[in-house]
């Protein structure tokens, strides 16, 4: 069997490449799945003009000055990296991470599997209520959300998987695009994060429910309304300057655009804080929530000053890479230098003189 010719391959990753690169220029404000997709930026201009208006109304104005500021924003140096970055890495994403990510259907089943191993079979039915697809679907949607906490907090924490996420922590002003400002490592992890936490609650429910062979398709179809609705109440108002505040009890509840706003925020007292994706009980429970009121002014940043050294899609798919190999190269010089302590610090005990009574 003949190898294919390295020309046909390239020729197939060139036509793959251009397809993606069409497909990046065109789904945003058309793609459901988008959170640029037209209506939830028509529902963000609208929230925002009433959030201007409601501060207006509580002695905060928007001068002249702070619209010239907004509009500089959309083409500071930072939001133009955003933009680029967006259509490149929509393009090697899919190419090269994608493929290699674990599928949910696979895991899905051997969570049925094992709990048909462990608890036995249960007897089929064929169809599932309403109101019980709905409650099923909200524990999808929990499972989900929890996932990407979890991914959250194991990038914020581990030094490692932080030196991926903290490009998107670069970001020195804030625009719906830099939603996609996230290097591919950083997305498979949350990627894996969320494929494990769904597929285990996925796994569950279909054990539980045998038999319906609509159910998977009907769950799907009301998460995904979820999340259309998630994005339509304000969302993208996350990655701006339009400070929506859910307040002290709902904001306990939920993650508001303010709090995801604090949680950009270079201030060192605002690090680590507000890792919820839609949830806020996450946050809470792990003592990582930060309340918001009034209008804070906050400055973007990973608050350690580098961060123009991100600047550019080049700098942002490579300084990750050489940033964490550093870092892998530090804890084992220095893992290899407390073995090497260890050894040392152990002495041989000196070997007893035999007695001329022995054998």
């Amino acid at each position: 069997m003949n190898a294919t010719p390295l020309s046909e391959i390239a020729e197939s990753l060139w036509d793959d490449a251009l397809a993606l690169a069409q497909q990046q220029l065109g789904p945003p404000l058309v793609s459901i799945l988008s959170p640029l997709y037209w209506p939830h930026l028509v529902s963000a201009v609208l929230m925002a003009a009433l959030v201007i208006v409601w501060e207006r109304n509580h002695g905060r104005a928007y001068t002249w000055a702070s619209l010239k500021s907004t509009l500089r924003a959309w083409v500071h140096p930072s939001a133009l990296t955003d933009y680029t970055y967006w259509f490149v890495n929509g393009i090697v994403y899919s190419m090269a991470v994608v493929p290699l990510l674990p599928d949910d259907a696979p895991l899905r089943d051997a969570v049925v599997s094992q709990l048909y191993k462990t608890f036995g079979e249960r007897s089929s039915q064929e169809q599932t209520g309403t109101l019980t697809v709905t409650l099923l679907a909200l524990a999808i949607f929990v499972a989900y959300d929890f996932g990407r906490f979890v991914g959250h907090f194991l990038q914020h924490k581990v030094p490692f998987l932080w030196e991926f996420h903290k490009v998107h922590h670069t970001a020195r002003v804030l625009n719906p695009f830099t939603t996609f400002r996230m290097h591919p490592v950083d997305l498979a992890v949350m990627a894996v994060c969320t494929s494990l936490s769904v597929a285990g609650m996925a796994g569950f429910i279909l054990y539980l429910f045998p038999g319906d062979e609509s159910l998977w398709g009907a769950l799907s179809l009301r998460v995904a309304l979820a999340f259309f609705v998630f994005d339509l109440l304000g969302s993208t108002l996350r990655h701006t300057s339009v400070w929506l505040s859910y307040g002290p009890i709902l904001g306990r509840i939920f993650i508001s655009p303010a709090q995801h706003q604090v949680h950009h925020s270079a201030d060192p007292k605002h690090f680590g804080k507000n890792m919820g994706f839609v949830l806020a009980i996450w946050d809470w429970a792990a003592r990582t929530l930060y309340l918001t009121g009034k209008h804070e002014t906050l400055t973007y940043g990973a608050g350690d000053g580098d961060d123009d050294a991100y600047r550019g899609p080049l700098r942002i798919y490579g300084m990750p890479l050489i940033r964490a190999a550093q870092r892998v190269y530090q804890t084992c010089r220095k893992g290899m230098g407390k073995l090497r302590a260890a050894v040392r610090g152990t002495s041989i005990p000196p070997v007893a003189p035999r007695s001329g009574t022995d054998g």
